[in-house]
């Protein structure tokens, strides 16, 4: 838990400093991109402290590869 407060206080220290002016500036799309990718890479950290399982994208293709090319 002690964890995830970190990541909590270390991405609002992040979108107070780097979002804030994009949103100011009314750059949008730089906004809506940064906004998206730190939701995604704070859902992830967040998983990975709580040790949820996330599965890997590489095993997909590697299943792939075993169909088409054997």
């Amino acid at each position: 838990m002690l964890f995830f407060i970190l990541f909590l206080i270390l991405y609002t220290i992040i979108f107070i400093t780097d979002l804030m002016p994009l949103y100011r500036k009314k750059q949008s799309k730089a906004f809506g991109v940064c906004v998206v990718i730190m939701v995604l890479g704070f859902i992830i950290q967040s998983c990975l402290v709580f040790n949820v399982h996330i599965p890997s994208i590489a095993s997909v293709f590697l299943n792939l590869y075993h169909y088409f090319f054997k």
